[in-house]
Protein backbone atom coordinates (compact mmCIF):
# COMPACT_ATOMS: atom_id res chain seq x y z
CA UNK A 1 0.00 0.00 0.00
CA UNK A 2 1.20 3.47 -0.60
CA UNK A 3 2.16 5.55 1.98
CA UNK A 4 0.08 8.14 3.53
CA UNK A 5 1.29 11.85 2.66
CA UNK A 6 -1.55 13.41 4.96
CA UNK A 7 -0.33 14.29 8.55
CA UNK A 8 -2.91 13.60 11.02
CA UNK A 9 -3.88 16.97 11.87
CA UNK A 10 -7.11 16.90 11.96
CA UNK A 11 -7.57 12.96 12.60
CA UNK A 12 -5.90 13.24 15.47
CA UNK A 13 -8.97 15.69 17.10
CA UNK A 14 -11.79 13.41 16.08
CA UNK A 15 -10.46 10.20 15.86
CA UNK A 16 -7.43 9.48 17.91
CA UNK A 17 -7.32 6.32 18.05
CA UNK A 18 -8.40 5.26 13.92
CA UNK A 19 -5.87 7.86 13.20
CA UNK A 20 -3.13 6.37 15.26
CA UNK A 21 -3.69 2.98 13.30
CA UNK A 22 -3.87 4.25 10.06
CA UNK A 23 -0.08 6.00 10.96
CA UNK A 24 1.03 2.29 12.04
CA UNK A 25 -0.53 0.84 8.93
CA UNK A 26 -0.24 3.39 6.46
CA UNK A 27 2.41 6.33 7.60
CA UNK A 28 4.02 8.57 5.86
CA UNK A 29 7.96 8.47 7.45
CA UNK A 30 7.77 12.28 7.50
CA UNK A 31 4.96 12.22 10.55
CA UNK A 32 7.91 10.76 12.53
CA UNK A 33 10.03 13.39 12.30
CA UNK A 34 7.69 16.95 11.61
CA UNK A 35 5.08 16.21 14.31
CA UNK A 36 7.74 15.83 17.30
CA UNK A 37 9.87 17.95 15.85
CA UNK A 38 7.30 20.53 15.84
CA UNK A 39 5.83 20.00 18.87
CA UNK A 40 9.09 20.69 20.37
CA UNK A 41 9.40 24.12 18.89
CA UNK A 42 5.81 25.21 20.55
CA UNK A 43 7.35 24.23 24.12
CA UNK A 44 10.38 26.26 22.97
CA UNK A 45 8.19 29.07 22.23
CA UNK A 46 6.30 28.84 25.82
CA UNK A 47 10.19 28.86 27.45
CA UNK A 48 10.76 31.57 25.40
CA UNK A 49 7.12 33.48 26.84
CA UNK A 50 7.81 32.39 30.62
CA UNK A 51 11.27 33.85 30.79
CA UNK A 52 10.14 36.70 29.01
CA UNK A 53 12.66 36.99 25.95
CA UNK A 54 10.39 39.09 24.45
CA UNK A 55 11.96 41.99 25.94
CA UNK A 56 15.60 41.12 25.32
CA UNK A 57 14.61 39.81 21.37
CA UNK A 58 12.61 40.53 18.37
CA UNK A 59 9.92 37.74 17.37
CA UNK A 60 11.97 36.61 14.32
CA UNK A 61 15.03 35.81 16.39
CA UNK A 62 13.20 33.75 18.96
CA UNK A 63 11.40 31.96 16.16
CA UNK A 64 14.30 31.22 14.35
CA UNK A 65 15.93 30.11 17.63
CA UNK A 66 13.18 27.78 18.61
CA UNK A 67 13.35 26.49 15.51
CA UNK A 68 16.32 24.51 16.05
CA UNK A 69 16.71 24.41 19.56
CA UNK A 70 13.22 23.31 20.04
CA UNK A 71 13.36 20.52 17.09
CA UNK A 72 16.09 19.15 18.25
CA UNK A 73 14.33 18.50 21.56
CA UNK A 74 11.38 17.00 19.83
CA UNK A 75 12.89 14.53 17.92
CA UNK A 76 15.43 13.85 21.01
CA UNK A 77 12.17 13.54 23.42
CA UNK A 78 10.55 11.00 20.55
CA UNK A 79 12.94 8.61 20.68
CA UNK A 80 13.94 8.67 24.60
CA UNK A 81 10.13 8.02 25.20
CA UNK A 82 9.98 5.24 22.63
CA UNK A 83 13.26 3.82 23.90
CA UNK A 84 12.07 3.33 27.59
CA UNK A 85 8.79 1.99 26.06
CA UNK A 86 10.65 -0.78 23.92
CA UNK A 87 12.69 -1.58 26.83
CA UNK A 88 9.73 -1.88 28.91
CA UNK A 89 7.95 -3.96 26.82
CA UNK A 90 10.51 -6.28 25.85
CA UNK A 91 10.97 -6.86 29.58
CA UNK A 92 7.40 -7.80 30.07
CA UNK A 93 8.12 -10.44 26.88
CA UNK A 94 6.76 -7.99 24.10
CA UNK A 95 8.54 -7.83 20.63
CA UNK A 96 7.02 -4.81 19.23
CA UNK A 97 9.96 -3.45 16.89
CA UNK A 98 11.11 0.47 18.24
CA UNK A 99 10.19 1.91 15.14
CA UNK A 100 6.76 1.01 15.48
CA UNK A 101 6.47 2.60 18.65
CA UNK A 102 8.40 5.58 17.85
CA UNK A 103 5.34 5.63 15.13
CA UNK A 104 2.69 5.75 17.51
CA UNK A 105 4.87 8.28 19.85
CA UNK A 106 5.13 10.47 17.02
CA UNK A 107 1.19 10.58 16.78
CA UNK A 108 0.79 12.01 20.04
CA UNK A 109 2.63 14.95 19.33
CA UNK A 110 0.38 16.13 16.69
CA UNK A 111 -2.10 18.31 18.75
CA UNK A 112 0.54 20.40 20.40
CA UNK A 113 2.41 20.59 17.00
CA UNK A 114 -1.06 22.16 15.71
CA UNK A 115 -0.23 25.53 18.59
CA UNK A 116 2.40 25.86 16.12
CA UNK A 117 0.23 27.94 13.81
CA UNK A 118 -1.25 29.95 16.60
CA UNK A 119 2.26 30.93 17.76
CA UNK A 120 3.35 31.60 14.14
CA UNK A 121 -0.36 33.65 14.04
CA UNK A 122 0.30 35.62 17.38
CA UNK A 123 3.85 36.65 16.54
CA UNK A 124 2.64 38.50 13.40
CA UNK A 125 -0.42 40.25 15.16
CA UNK A 126 0.81 40.60 18.49
CA UNK A 127 4.79 41.06 18.25
CA UNK A 128 7.47 40.43 20.22
CA UNK A 129 5.43 41.13 23.03
CA UNK A 130 3.89 37.84 22.80
CA UNK A 131 7.00 36.44 23.97
CA UNK A 132 6.79 38.18 27.55
CA UNK A 133 4.19 36.13 30.10
CA UNK A 134 1.49 37.63 30.47
CA UNK A 135 1.50 38.81 34.01
CA UNK A 136 4.22 41.24 32.66
CA UNK A 137 2.47 42.60 30.21
CA UNK A 138 -0.54 43.24 32.60
CA UNK A 139 -0.03 46.57 32.47
CA UNK A 140 1.17 47.58 29.49
CA UNK A 141 -0.59 46.11 26.62
CA UNK A 142 -4.04 47.17 25.13
CA UNK A 143 -6.93 44.88 26.54
CA UNK A 144 -7.38 43.39 23.60
CA UNK A 145 -4.15 42.25 22.93
CA UNK A 146 -2.81 41.01 26.12
CA UNK A 147 -6.76 38.65 25.53
CA UNK A 148 -4.75 37.62 22.67
CA UNK A 149 -2.35 36.43 24.42
CA UNK A 150 -4.32 34.66 27.52
CA UNK A 151 -6.27 32.70 24.53
CA UNK A 152 -2.61 31.59 22.71
CA UNK A 153 -1.92 30.10 26.20
CA UNK A 154 -5.31 28.69 26.84
CA UNK A 155 -5.37 27.32 23.19
CA UNK A 156 -1.80 25.68 23.74
CA UNK A 157 -3.01 24.04 27.19
CA UNK A 158 -5.49 22.45 25.29
CA UNK A 159 -3.57 21.00 22.76
CA UNK A 160 -0.53 19.95 25.43
CA UNK A 161 -3.63 18.48 27.39
CA UNK A 162 -5.11 16.32 23.94
CA UNK A 163 -0.92 15.68 23.33
CA UNK A 164 -0.52 13.92 26.90
CA UNK A 165 -4.51 11.96 26.41
CA UNK A 166 -2.96 10.79 22.42
CA UNK A 167 0.05 9.87 23.88
CA UNK A 168 -2.05 7.26 26.55
CA UNK A 169 -3.91 5.79 23.33
CA UNK A 170 -0.72 5.37 20.78
CA UNK A 171 0.84 3.34 23.56
CA UNK A 172 -2.21 1.27 24.36
CA UNK A 173 -2.66 0.73 20.93
CA UNK A 174 0.64 -0.26 19.56
CA UNK A 175 1.53 -2.55 22.56
CA UNK A 176 -2.04 -4.01 22.51
CA UNK A 177 -2.57 -3.09 26.00
CA UNK A 178 -5.42 -1.41 28.26
CA UNK A 179 -5.17 2.24 28.72
CA UNK A 180 -4.84 2.00 32.24
CA UNK A 181 -1.52 -0.44 31.80
CA UNK A 182 -0.37 2.41 29.02
CA UNK A 183 -0.90 5.40 31.60
CA UNK A 184 1.22 2.90 34.37
CA UNK A 185 3.72 2.19 31.36
CA UNK A 186 4.20 6.26 30.91
CA UNK A 187 4.39 6.57 34.99
CA UNK A 188 7.02 4.03 35.00
CA UNK A 189 8.88 4.99 31.50
CA UNK A 190 9.10 8.79 32.51
CA UNK A 191 10.22 7.51 36.35
CA UNK A 192 13.21 5.80 34.55
CA UNK A 193 14.30 8.65 32.28
CA UNK A 194 14.14 10.91 35.25
CA UNK A 195 16.76 8.68 37.36
CA UNK A 196 18.64 8.90 34.10
CA UNK A 197 18.82 12.42 33.81
CA UNK A 198 19.32 13.23 37.70
CA UNK A 199 22.10 10.32 37.46
CA UNK A 200 23.68 11.65 34.62
CA UNK A 201 23.56 15.25 36.43
CA UNK A 202 25.01 13.64 39.68
CA UNK A 203 27.60 12.33 37.75
CA UNK A 204 28.89 15.21 35.65
CA UNK A 205 28.59 17.45 38.76
CA UNK A 206 30.98 14.71 40.53
CA UNK A 207 33.55 15.16 37.98
CA UNK A 208 32.83 18.96 37.41
CA UNK A 209 33.32 19.48 41.70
Amino acid sequence: MTASVVLPWRGVWRQPRATVREQLANGNPLTILVLPATSGIVEALLHASANNFGARAGAMWILLMAAWAGGLWGLLRLHMVSGVIYFLQRLGGDTVPFARIRTAISVSSAPLATAFLFWVTASITVGRDVFISPDALAASLPPSLLLQSLLLYLATVVCAVWSLIVLVIAVAEVLEISAGQAVLTLVIGYALLAAAVLAAVLVVAAIMG
